[in-house]
């Protein structure tokens, strides 16, 4: 419970603490900066170009990543991550994909 102070220090109400929303995620999210390749959406038989991404977090199950463009949630993509040495690709399924107040995209993916 939460109690409400006036400007004396008096208590004048009290309202029930709203809990966190429980965590839906499998597995920690570790912050993560580097460039990503996103290509054009599996299976419609259109060839897309890949589209770069910025990757800002990783884990075992999914990325966060900000976009140029809007995925289509549920949409199915190939993604690739690194450069160099080491390079990881996987397939993702677009779990969520908000506009951003500089007009680009807040997007989360899940791999399977």
């Amino acid at each position: 419970m939460k109690v409400i102070m006036d400007t004396q220090g008096q208590p004048t109400s009290s309202v029930a603490a709203i809990p966190d929303p429980p965590e839906r995620r499998r597995a920690v999210r570790q912050a993560y900066d580097t460039t990503g390749w996103v290509s054009g959406e599996a299976g419609n038989g259109n060839r897309q170009i890949s589209k770069t991404v910025n990757v800002f977090d990783l884990s075992l199950y999914g990325a966060g990543f900000i976009s140029d463009v809007k995925y289509e949630t549920d949409a199915v993509h190939w993604m690739v991550l690194g450069g160099g040495a080491l390079r990881a690709s996987s397939r993702i399924r677009i779990v969520s994909c908000r506009l951003r107040d500089d007009g680009r995209y807040d997007c989360g993916a899940e791999f399977f």
